[in-house]
Parts: C-alpha cells; structure tokens; sequence
C-alpha cells in the first residue's frame, strides 16, 4: 500500500490535478466517484502504474458517458496508451455521428496522429465528408482567419493523411466537382486517383454482370435437320424493349457425326458492324445447338435496329421453323425481323433457318 501511496503522489506531481485525491480514495476505499473531469486524469494513474481495477473503473465510465462532443477527447487519450479496445469504442461513436464529431470543438484539437487514426479508421463516412473534415482542421490550427489560410498550407500541415482519404471509393462526378478544383492535391494526385475511381468502376461492373441472371431467348418454334452451308450469309434482324447486354448467341451444330461448321459471326447496330468473331462448330451427340459466348459483351439499346450474321463452310445443320417473332421474358421483349442490313443470302428469314436465340443479361 506505500508504494501506490507514493506512485499517487508522484503522479500528481507531474499532472497537478484539483480533484487528485480520488486516486487516494481508490487505494484506501476502492470508492471512487468519477466525473468527467476526473476520469482521464485518474485513468491516466491506473495505466502508468497498472492498477487494472481503476483501468476497468475508468474504462466503463468513459464508454458510458461517450459523446460527440467528448469522444475526440477520450479518442486522443485512449490512442496515447494504446487502449485498443476504447479506440475501438470511440470510432464506433465517430462512424455513427460524423457529422457531430466534425462539427465539434474537440475534433479541432485532436494531434495530427489522432486525425489520421480516424482517417484510417473510418468505415461508413462518406470520403467527402472525411476530406472537408481534414481541411477544416487543417485551417482551425492557423490563428489567422480561415478565408486566409492556402490550400499550400493545409496540404503541407495534412501531409500524408489525403493519401489515407478513401478517394477511389467515390464517383468521378463527386471527385471532380468537389475536390479535384479544390488544388490542396497537386496534377499527378488526381490523375492516380481519377484511375482509381475508374479500375473500381470497372471491377463493381465485372461483379455486377457476373450476379447478373442470363436471360434465354429461343425464337425456334421446332428444330429440324438439313440446312446446307457454302459460306452464303445467313441474317437476321431484331430490336429489344428496354437497355440489355447480349452475351452469348445460340448456334445450330452439324447434324452428321464427325462433322463441323467453320465460319464468321458478326453483330451490327444498325449499319455498323460492333461485333465479329470466328466460329467453329462441332458435331454432338445429343445437342442441336450450342450457346456461343461472345469475345465481348456488345450493349442493346432501344430504338435501335441490331442484326446477326453468320457465314459457314461445312456439313449440313439443325434449323429453326414456325419461329416466334415476339418474344417477352423477365420484362424485356425481343422482336425479331427479316435481315435489313446486307441480305440474307442462304435464306434464314423471320420464320425459319440459322439463330436458335439469344442470351441477354440486364443492367
């Protein structure tokens, strides 16, 4: 007991305190009536000398009595003895009150350690709202008027903390309006962060049509056998009702075993071609057509006119007859038509021959 006794008083030496004898009632009477202008101090004497029933004392108070307007303050001590688990605590407050947090004077006078701490570890914060956070504590530690304080200046005082900003998490439109004109991040910031919005554009978009139910459109109304290929054009013409991706296209096969079709396949948007790919198309047993995937997904628009066209060389194939001209699954109707772009030349029309259907997938 003498020597806390003396821990105590050395302690209070260094952080002379008014309300210092509550460090004395804990060792003698563990009766201790914390109050916010005690607790850091008092918490402060638990952890230099590792008396962890007054650490958990301290620790429950100050996770009971959190605020927005407080939690910058217990934020800083808590990061200084790298109370882990009060950290934590008080970044949950941060997240789920930013917009107090920030608008509070103790966020003005976190250290800069602390700042970037709350950078890092901010989860649901809109990158924005982080960003103008930064600068107007960047501009509240100058003692001159905010109006006055240059975007050179507050980058120099943020230092590496904008490269902690999750920038790449918002749109290109949100970044240039708001930041990019803002010139607290030099040419080759935004150009490496322009690039990253567009690489995290470009990933969402891959998992998108990768979640994206394949919709089936099969325009046969019966398959039949004996359609010749000499390399002569096969076409035909359609247009969808709302905005889809083709994906893949059905393909008739050879009908005699050990046979194959070799050829071309092209996609137009009206008069111009947006698709072309070889094909080679081999004999199965069992299967009368097979679902070709396109080399790159080409995009349907309404009130457009799109085509198919196929150009084979070998034996004969399966074929469409009594096709449907209309075709509506999952909201989207296809119409089909005959060839208006080029000619049909091998003679696949709306009612009959090559193109058993096709696969879209929605936005």
């Amino acid at each position: 007991m003498l020597a806390w006794h003396t821990c105590i008083h050395n302690t209070i030496k260094q952080n002379p305190c008014k309300n210092s004898y509550l460090s004395f009632r804990f060792l003698y009477g563990w009766s201790v009536d914390l109050d916010p202008e005690t607790v850091l101090f008092v918490d402060y004497a638990a952890q230099k000398y590792t008396i962890k029933h007054l650490e958990a004392k301290c620790k429950s108070f100050l996770e009971n009595h959190m605020s927005a307007d407080n939690v910058c303050t217990i934020l800083e001590h808590a990061a200084k003895f790298d109370r882990k688990e009060l950290v934590e605590t008080c970044m949950k407050i941060v997240n789920d009150n930013a917009t107090s947090v920030f608008e509070s004077d103790s966020f003005l006078s976190v250290s800069h350690q602390v700042l970037e701490l709350i950078v890092e570890k901010s989860s649901i914060t809109r990158p924005l709202d982080i960003y103008k956070a930064c600068k107007k504590w960047a501009k509240g530690q100058f003692e001159k008027q905010e109006d006055d304080v240059s975007c050179a200046q507050i980058r120099d005082l943020l230092g590496a903390i904008t490269s902690k900003i999750k920038f790449s998490q918002m749109s290109c439109e949100d970044f240039l309006d708001n930041i990019a004109q803002d010139q607290v991040l030099n040419s080759e910031e935004v150009v490496k962060i322009l690039l990253d919005i567009r690489e995290k554009q470009k990933e969402e978009r891959k998992q998108d049509i990768s979640k994206a139910k394949d919709i089936q459109f099969q325009r046969s109304g019966t398959v039949e056998q004996g359609w010749s290929h000499d390399g002569a054009q096969d076409g035909i013409g359609f247009r969808v009702s709302t905005n889809v991706w083709l994906t893949a296209v059905d393909l008739f096969l050879p009908v005699k075993t050990g046979d194959k079709l070799t050829g071309t396949f092209e996609v137009f948007e009206d008069q111009t071609q947006v698709l072309t790919t070889n094909v080679t198309l081999f004999e199965k047993a069992g299967k009368q057509f097979e679902c070709v995937q396109l080399p790159a997904r080409v995009r349907l628009q309404t009130g457009k006119l799109y085509s198919l066209h196929q150009r084979l060389k070998g034996g004969n194939s399966y074929f469409a007859n009594n096709c449907s001209t209309h075709i509506f699954v999952n909201t989207v109707n296809v119409t089909f038509s005959d060839l208006a772009v080029g000619t049909s030349d091998n003679f696949t029309c709306i009612s009959s021959g090559q193109f058993h259907g096709l696969t879209l997938i929605k936005d």
